[in-house]
């Protein structure tokens, strides 16, 4: 033994950076003796070992008993669901006894406000679902009147769309005329200037002014012509432009008809779903409260069933219905009085 620990004990070197002192195995030597010493006290002293005893049976006793408290609950629970069962099935049946009178006619009474809450349930729900059936059929009735109007707004904005591209088509074609028609200016004007120069310059023989002015005035012949050409095209361009513009201006003039319609339509629709929808909110309030009554309804009749299973099971009436609840009945008691036992003996 003694080779072992030292063998164990040696194997524990100390952490680097440890100053020079005992051995590091002393530490774990005194532990070692330490426990040893509390198991020999524990051995030698009863009174200790009884008390550890008691506290763990203790513990293990009050296990035991929250378990079968549980159980107990549970049972009651059992009970109190059987006894409900047993009331609503002597009620339905309506198997009379003395001491239940007053119970009936409580249960009676209440029955009689559930049919009516039933009732009125009903009839809210049809208004509801007429209203929505209402609402939907409007929809459809606007959804109907706003298809061709949209239908022809897609063929006008398609007419439009054609209309723009041969406009801007011809405002290419005239742009490029009236260029033809600039530089034609340009050069004519400047021919014109080389002549006025030309008579001024004394140094220029007359024959070469007279070639000179030959020359200019055939450029200037031939520049007019260009420039009443480009004019005349662009006449043309705008005169088939212009019906163009106005088919375009109508076109426009239409589609904004139509989104004014389709705006107002719109609006109407939206208005008459609005009132619709109010008024099905309100019938869903209704809905809501009668929905409630009911449950309450439902809530006051559990304690009165429960009232009525108990008269039932302490008179005992002999009836087919009911001896299956009075055999649960003994048998839930039995198991409760067994319970209720078995957490005494732990007290």
């Amino acid at each position: 033994m003694r080779s072992y620990l030292a063998s164990i004990f040696s194997s524990q070197t100390p952490p680097p950076g440890a100053k020079e002192g005992l051995p590091y195995w002393i530490f774990w030597l005194l532990i070692c003796v330490i426990l040893l010493l509390v198991v020999l006290i524990f051995l030698r002293d009863k009174d200790l070992r009884r008390r550890v005893n008691e506290f763990f049976l203790g513990a293990k006793k009050r296990f035991h008993k929250l378990r079968l408290q549980v159980m107990l609950r549970r049972e009651n629970q059992k009970i109190t669901e059987v006894f409900q069962e047993l009331g609503k099935e002597a009620w339905s049946e309506n198997i009379a006894v003395e001491l239940g009178k007053g119970i009936r006619k409580n249960l009676d009474d209440l029955e009689t406000k559930k049919k009516n809450k039933e009732k009125e349930l009903r009839e809210i729900e049809s208004k509801i679902s007429a209203l929505k059936s209402r609402l939907q059929e409007l929809l459809n009735t606007y959804e109907e009147e706003k298809k061709p109007i949209e239908e022809a707004q897609n063929s006008l904005k398609t007419h439009l769309q054609a209309c723009q591209a041969k406009e801007k088509d011809f405002e290419a074609k005239i742009l490029a005329q009236h260029k033809e028609f600039e530089n034609a200016s340009r050069k004519l004007n400047k021919v014109n200037m080389e002549i006025h120069q030309m008579k001024d310059d004394s140094d220029i023989p007359e024959e070469e002014k007279q070639r000179i002015k030959s020359e200019a005035e055939g450029k200037i012949k031939a520049l007019k012509k260009k420039k009443e050409a480009a004019d005349k095209k662009i006449t043309d361009l705008l005169s088939k432009k212009t019906p163009l513009e106005n088919e375009r201006l109508k076109l426009e003039d239409k589609i904004r008809a139509g989104e004014a319609e389709l705006k107002s339509l719109e609006s109407k629709q939206k208005e008459q779903t609005q009132k619709f929808q109010k008024e099905i909110k309100e019938w869903e309030k209704s809905k809501d409260k009668v929905l409630k009554a009911l449950d309450e309804i439902k809530k006051k009749k559990q304690p009165l069933f429960t009232d009525l299973g108990k008269i039932f099971e302490e008179s005992r009436v002999e009836h087919n219905n009911l001896i299956i609840y009075y055999a649960q009945l003994d048998r839930i008691k039995t198991r409760i009085q067994e319970l209720e036992e078995k957490i005494r003996t732990f007290s």
